[in-house]
């Protein structure tokens, strides 16, 4: 594993990947959690697709006053943040490529962490890193995420979704340049990231730092946001996603059972926590669907428990699960 110092790592150029829309409310924060990069030598393309905001007149002022900064624009308002992320890549001059939303943000190290784990470990293809949530108090204490703690990224994680999210991502160049950039089927919209990682787990070598260095932006749930996590009453999104996924053959049947399970939980999940709505009809169909995770099986087990204790006992669990993953591999 390599070391946690990384005084001496080499300056390999870094392409971070912005795709921005009416961003010029967290733009700045977002690129000054970059220019605080103990790693200097990355350039950040940020693609404006067709703002109606400032976004486009902020990226050209912090252009002129720091030249690593690049403008790209996409004609319209395309709404699809695959093809802004596609327009970046294939304008990417760097060796690495490195994801990151304009609502997001970095730990300082988060570049310098990541070039000195793929510099010093040439059979990984890439590699993500833990992170935790900001923005809306509200969401911020709703949401739990469930850490994955393997070295190498499964496919099971892109299957279901559970921590692994674009702002943590690095990958090779060679890597886009191999498998292509992220699909632009309107049908994916906000959830082309998870077609595109379900592809590259299957197909490449991503490894995890086990350490938290990337903070993701949960927006209010009816705040526009590329970031904007909340499902809706029938997460149509996510079932668009898995229509895709299947489409592509990309889905064993047994895969498919699990996607649909995964599905189902996490709209309960959703519904008991932030939409207030019936939530133990999901979780009996997340077992019925054949493949439930344990988390689907323990919720539905406690579901006899009154709506606002099962929430909070739900969220003691895992917050503490979490924190034992964070103390175990504090060290690594």
């Amino acid at each position: 594993m390599p070391p946690s110092d990384v005084q001496g790592v080499s300056g390999a150029l870094v392409s971070i990947i912005t795709p921005a829309f009416n961003a010029a409310h967290t733009l700045e924060e977002t690129v000054a959690s970059v220019q605080t990069q103990t790693h200097t030598e990355w350039e950040m393309l940020i693609v404006d697709d067709g703002s109606t905001d400032d976004t486009a007149a902020l990226v050209e002022h912090l252009a002129s006053e720091d030249p690593r900064i690049r403008l790209l624009r996409v004609e319209g308002d395309t709404g699809l943040p695959a093809r802004a992320r596609n327009v970046a890549m294939a304008a990417a001059k760097g060796e690495y490529l490195a994801f990151l939303d304009a609502d997001d943000g970095w730990a300082p190290d988060k570049l310098a962490r990541q070039v000195a784990w793929l510099e010093g470990n040439p059979q990984a293809d890439g590699v993500c890193c833990w992170y935790d949530t900001f923005g809306d108090p509200a969401r911020v204490a709703a949401e739990r995420f469930r850490m994955h703690t393997g070295l190498v990224c499964k496919r099971e994680e892109a299957i279901t979704g559970i921590s692994f999210a674009t702002l943590t991502l690095m990958i090779r160049r060679r890597v886009f340049e191999e498998l292509g950039g992220m699909d632009e089927d309107p049908r994916l919209f906000s959830t082309e990231d998870a077609e595109y990682f379900l592809r590259l787990v299957s197909n490449y070598r991503i490894e995890r730092i086990r350490e938290v260095l990337a903070h993701y932006r949960l927006a209010p749930a009816a705040a526009p946001s590329i970031s904007q996590a909340a499902l809706t009453a029938d997460n149509a999104k996510g079932w668009k996603l898995t229509e895709v996924m299947i489409e592509k053959g990309l889905l064993t049947p047994a895969e498919i059972r699990k996607r649909r399970s995964h599905l189902h939980y996490e709209q309960a999940r959703h519904n008991l926590h932030q939409l207030q709505r019936p939530f133990r009809g999901e979780l009996v169909r997340a077992v019925a669907a054949g493949a439930p995770s344990w988390q689907a099986v323990l919720t539905l087990s406690l579901s006899f428990l009154p709506r606002p204790v099962l929430a909070w006992v739900l969220r003691t669990m895992l917050g503490s699960w979490n924190r034992v993953q964070k103390a175990r591999y504090a060290d690594s």
